[in-house]
C-alpha cells in the first residue's frame, strides 16, 4: 500500500484492517511515530480518503482523531471519540470502547528521518515475517540501509544509546535481492552496541523498525521464497 503526502508537513498512512479499541489504535500509531489519523479541512479529508483506498460504497467505521483545533484529551477511554464513515463521508462521535479499523497520520517536520523514511524503534520482539506484515500495514517495510549516510540517519531514528545491548531486525539493502529475506532463511539483524549487521535465522523474535516512502512506496516482496542459490552476505560497517 502507498501512503499519501498532503503537504510538506504531514502524510497519511494506509488503512489498518484490524479492529481495535481507540487506545490500542493510538498506541500502535505512536509506536510507528504518528497518531490516529485526523483531518483539519476539506483538502485533508480528500487526501485522507485517498490514503484509505476504500470505495465510497464501503459500509464500515474507522477511528478518526480530533482535529488540531480540538482538545486531544477528549479522546480518552470511555469518553466520546470520533469515527469516520466512508459510505456517508461523515465524522461522528462514538464511544471509545468500541473496536474499529484505523489509520495513522505522521508529522514529517517532527520526524527528521524523513524523507529517508526511518521510523522509531518498536520495542516488541516478533518474528521477521510478522515485522514485515506490520510495517506493510503502515505503508512501509522493515527498515533497511543502503550506505553510510543512511546508516547514520537510521541510528538517529532508533533513538537508542550506543551502549544498548540488543539486536534488531534489518532489511536487505536495495542493491541486494529482497527475496533472500524469506521465512526460515537467513535475515539480517543489527547489533546496536557493536554497530554490526549480520545474518540471523528468520524465526527468531527481535525488536524492529520500519522504513517509509510517503510519496511512492512500493514494498519489496519479502515473504516469497527467495533465490536459495544466492550466497548470503554479512555486512559490517567500520
Amino acid at each position: 500500500p502507498a501512503s499519501t503526502v498532503i503537504s510538506e508537513s504531514y502524510f497519511y498512512g494506509p488503512i489498518i484492517n484490524k479492529t481495535v479499541h481507540w487506545t490500542r489504535a493510538e498506541q500502535e500509531c505512536r509506536q510507528h511515530g504518528g497518531t490516529v489519523a485526523f483531518t483539519n479541512n476539506e483538502e485533508e479529508l480528500a487526501a485522507y480518503q485517498n490514503a484509505l483506498g476504500l470505495p465510497p460504497t464501503f459500509v464500515g467505521r474507522i477511528w478518526h482523531g480530533r482535529s488540531e483545533s480540538e482538545n486531544p484529551l477528549k479522546n480518552l477511554p470511555n469518553r466520546d471519540c470520533l469515527k469516520y464513515e466512508p459510505h456517508t463521508g461523515n465524522i461522528k462521535n462514538v464511544r471509545c470502547d468500541q473496536k474499529m479499523w484505523f489509520s495513522c497520520r505522521y508529522d514529517i517536520n517532527q520526524r527528521n528521518q524523513l524523507p529517508s523514511g526511518f521510523g522509531p524503534i518498536i520495542k516488541r520482539g516478533i518474528h521477521w515475517t510478522k515485522a514485515v506484515q506490520e510495517c506493510r500495514q503502515h505503508g512501509g517495510t522493515v527498515a533497511f540501509i543502503n550506505n553510510e549516510e543512511e546508516f547514520a540517519v537510521y541510528q538517529d531514528a532508533l533513538g537508542l544509546p550506543p551502549t544498548f545491548v540488543g539486536i534488531i531486525w534489518l532489511g536487505r539493502p536495495e542493491s541486494e535481492n529482497p527475496l533472500v529475506n524469506s521465512p526460515n532463511w537467513d535475515c539480517l539483524r543489527y547489533a546496536v552496541h557493536k554497530e554490526a549487521i549480520k545474518n540471523m535465522p528468520c524465526d527468531r523474535k527481535l525488536w524492529f523498525s520500519c522504513r517509509y516512502r510517503p510519496s511512492s512506496w512500493t514494498s519489496p516482496i519479502y515473504l516469497s521464497a527467495g533465490d536459495r542459490s544466492r550466497p548470503f552476505r554479512t555486512v559490517t560497517f567500520d
